[in-house]
């Protein structure tokens, strides 16, 4: 039997209880006396790579392998680098439709690894839920653990929290910065 929730329904349902409980908001709690519906909150928001791009990419690199004209390690650092570019572009992409919104404002990001410290409404928060670009939410406390990886130099995994910055939607492997990639261009040597 299929389970009925994806991985990307869990984390969007557990963002919106995290960004409506440290905006403190919940559905029993009236409008303020000035008529402010939220109150402002920060939170770690992950961008979302565009993943059919990715995989088509990771299977013209597939063909290039089996055709002799790529190793695997070119594959493999190619993949990467087409990665971080398209978490750049998200996270670009993200930046763009926050600028739009007044009760939004990044703060801070680390763009290869995807995310983004964000200030704003609760409901604005919670309305980057339908970004194309959002992967999901966390709290704001998650950001840190990330700038100082992206610092490093190190991988995009949080300490302790067992939350990492994983694209879904492939069965393949996952690589040292966190995204999965289909057989054939994973780590294998």
């Amino acid at each position: 039997m299929e389970d009925p929730l994806s991985r990307r329904r869990v984390l969007a349902a557990g963002g919106v209880g995290a960004a409506l409980s440290l905006a403190g908001c919940d559905s029993l709690r009236s409008q303020d006396a000035q008529g402010s519906d939220s109150a402002d909150a920060t939170v770690t928001v992950f961008a979302d790579l565009d993943q059919e791009e990715l995989e088509s990419y990771q299977s013209e690199l597939r063909e290039q392998v089996q055709s002799g004209e790529l190793s695997q390690q070119e594959a493999q650092t190619q993949a990467r680098q087409k990665q971080v570019e398209l978490m750049q572009a998200s996270v670009e992409s993200f930046e763009e439709r926050a600028a739009e919104n007044d009760d939004l404002e990044v703060t801070d990001k680390v763009a290869q690894s995807g995310v983004l410290l964000v200030e704003g409404t609760g409901d604005a928060i919670v309305g980057t839920l339908g970004y194309e670009e959002v992967h999901g939410l966390l709290a704001e406390s998650e950001f840190e653990q990330y700038q100082q990886a992206g610092q490093s130099g190190g991988s995009n995994q949080t300490g302790g929290t067992g939350q990492s910055n994983q694209t879904g939607g492939s069965d393949g492997n996952e690589t040292a910065d966190g995204a999965e990639t289909p057989e054939g261009t994973a780590d294998s040597a």
